[in-house]
């Protein structure tokens, strides 16, 4: 990994880098049924997420778990061109091959996207072929597939840092000299896309939320956004009790502390309110961090509640609009069935609002689902 601490060396940075370990690596891979590329995997320890220059994102564990949302956003783009009568067919075909096997990495702030061809052939020393396209559409400029490179690092340090010439579609993209500067910056926030969809549904849907929670009809106060920002979770109140709740794919060792820091605040604020936090786990592991349920430090012993949702049952899902999406990251046996229930669920909502229900079904449908079958289940 030696080369890349030299290229950090080389270049501003601006932050505290949020590395990963191997060990976290490779649990994420274990976990997703993936293999990512040794230079990545040594990018990941050595920089993490951030953005080089002034606008080229690349994103590390957990931030990657977007992919399947880029995916589809490119498949309905596809979708809808195939209908223009000039479209080429053998693009589309091109197009829809490579998708099916590709893992996005980074993008811009103009909507190109980086990915890894994961059916790269003859990959032998660990690589996979690195391609740009657009998001916005296939048939303007510069929105062509192409391929741009194959190794990880001379990607970061030829594009991302621009040491070379942009060729190709790379030359199309409008990145000027005169404003370019050679740093890295890194994410100050890791927000999964799918943990921040679950915050925007409660946020949008607390009486649902609450009733789940407290397994009966609340009177709800509010949903407090600026108390949400200051704990980075979600705070609900009712006439007497408030509820922290937060969400993540991936378990956090720091929670017990969290909680227990957040405890205190909250307690000192509305010391009259029954205060109940719940950690919302979404996406099976065998972590055992995910059936921790208290905070212990010398004589202190503080106690949340924690929600597999891998463990309970679906029904509870499947009747109520805000809920649903959830559906299929719920205890049950058949996942496409389940999806499949959901999107028809989705055809009954008033069609201005459908497409919004969809998406988030969608963003968790990606978690243990593969992608090509989420979209033929909730394809209009």
């Amino acid at each position: 990994m030696e080369k890349w601490y030299e290229l950090l060396k080389s270049i501003q940075f601006e932050g505290v880098l949020n590395v990963m370990s191997l060990e976290d690596l490779q649990e994420f891979e274990t976990d997703n049924n993936m293999s990512f590329p040794k230079e990545y995997k040594e990018f990941c320890q050595v920089f993490g997420s951030g953005i080089f220059g002034n606008e080229i994102r690349i994103s590390c564990p957990p931030e990657i778990e977007e992919s399947p949302i880029w995916s589809a956003t490119i498949f309905g783009d596809l979708d809808s061109l195939k209908k223009l009568p000039d479209f080429p067919v053998d693009k589309a075909e091109q197009i829809t091959k490579l998708l099916k096997n590709a893992l996005f990495f980074g993008n811009t702030g103009n909507c190109e996207v980086f990915l890894w061809n994961l059916a790269t052939e003859n990959c032998t020393d660990s690589n996979y072929d690195i391609y740009m396209t657009n998001l916005d559409c296939f048939e303007c400029e510069g929105g062509e597939i192409e391929i741009v490179g194959r190794s990880f690092y001379t990607f970061i340090k030829d594009i991302a840092l621009k040491n070379v010439p942009f060729t190709g579609v790379m030359s199309k993209y409008a990145y000027p000299d005169e404003i370019f500067e050679s740093k890295f910056t890194p994410f100050s926030l890791r927000e999964l896309t799918s943990d921040s969809t679950t915050k925007g549904l409660v946020l949008n849907h607390p009486v649902d939320f609450a009733n789940w929670l407290l397994g009966s009809s609340q009177a709800l106060t509010c949903a407090d956004w600026s108390e949400a920002a200051k704990l980075n979770a979600i705070i609900l109140k009712t006439e007497d009790t408030i509820i922290q709740i937060d969400v993540r794919t991936r378990p956090d060792p720091n929670i017990p502390t969290q909680f227990f820091n957040d405890y205190l605040r909250l307690s000192t604020q509305f010391p009259d309110q029954n205060i109940r936090q719940v950690i919302i786990y979404l996406k099976p592991t065998n972590s055992p961090l995910v059936h921790l349920t208290s905070y212990e430090a010398s004589n202190i012993k503080h106690d949340f509640e924690v929600i597999r949702l891998w463990e309970q049952p679906t029904d509870l899902f499947l009747t109520s609009p805000a809920l649903m999406a959830l559906a299929v990251l719920s205890n049950t046996p058949d996942k496409q069935e389940t999806l499949g229930q959901v999107a028809k669920l989705i055809k009954k909502i008033e069609p201005a609002n459908q497409w919004h229900f969809s998406f988030n079904a969608a963003v968790f449908a990606y978690l243990v689902l593969d992608n090509e079958v989420v979209r033929q289940i909730l394809q209009p």
